[in-house]
C-alpha cells in the first residue's frame, strides 16, 4: 500500500509540474487553401493580447539574445509601415524607437509631428540631443536666398545664447 502511495504521489507531482510547463502557450496561425471566406488581408486583435504583462493590446518580445522581433516586411509594395494614433495629445506618441539597459528612447516621433532624436520631449520640428553630423545640408529654398544672395542662418549656442551665420552665395561668409 505504501508504494502504491509513493506511486501516485509520484504520478500527480509529475502531473502538477507538466501543467505548470504548459502554461505557457505557443499560437501558430495556419490558412487553408481554399479559404472558406476568400483571401485574408489582415489580422486584427478585439482584446488584450499581451507576452510582456503590460496592457499593450499586442507587445511582441523575446528574451534571447539572438532574436529579432518583430520583422515588419511590406516586399514588393508601395506602402511599408503605418503607425498611427487617433489622439490629438501632442505630447502621445507614435514611435518610441529604445534601446539598451534599462530602455533609452534613441527616436521619437510625436502625434504633432515633432520628432526627438536623444529626447522624448522635442519642442521643435526636429530637435537632436547629440551631435549631428552631417556631409551637406540646405537651410530653406537654396534656389531663393534672400537680398543679394544672403542667407542668415540662426543658431542656439550651447550657453543658450543666439548665434548667426551669413551665407552669400552659397559660401560661409561669417560666423558670430
Amino acid at each position: 500500500m505504501e508504494k502504491l502511495g509513493r506511486f501516485l504521489g509520484a504520478f500527480l507531482s509529475i502531473m502538477l509540474f507538466m501543467g505548470i510547463c504548459s502554461i505557457a502557450e505557443e499560437i501558430t496561425l495556419t490558412t487553408y487553401y481554399p479559404a472558406p471566406y476568400g483571401a485574408y488581408n489582415e489580422l486584427s486583435v478585439s482584446q488584450a493580447v499581451s507576452t510582456d504583462n503590460t496592457t499593450n493590446a499586442l507587445a511582441v518580445s523575446s528574451t534571447d539574445d539572438d532574436t529579432l522581433a518583430p520583422i515588419i516586411s511590406a516586399s514588393a509594395r508601395l506602402n511599408g509601415m503605418l503607425l498611427g494614433s487617433n489622439n490629438a495629445t501632442a505630447s502621445y506618441y507614435i514611435l518610441n524607437v529604445s534601446s539598451g539597459s534599462p530602455l533609452t528612447s534613441r527616436f521619437y516621433v510625436r502625434n504633432d509631428g515633432y520628432v526627438g532624436i536623444g529626447t522624448t520631449s522635442p519642442s521643435v520640428e526636429l530637435e537632436v540631443s547629440g551631435t549631428v553630423n552631417a556631409t551637406a545640408y540646405s537651410v530653406g529654398n537654396p534656389a531663393t536666398p534672400g537680398a543679394a544672395g544672403v542667407t542668415t542662418i540662426n543658431y542656439l549656442r550651447p550657453d543658450t545664447s543666439t548665434g548667426t551665420i551669413t551665407v552669400i552665395n552659397g559660401i560661409v561668409t561669417a560666423i558670430n
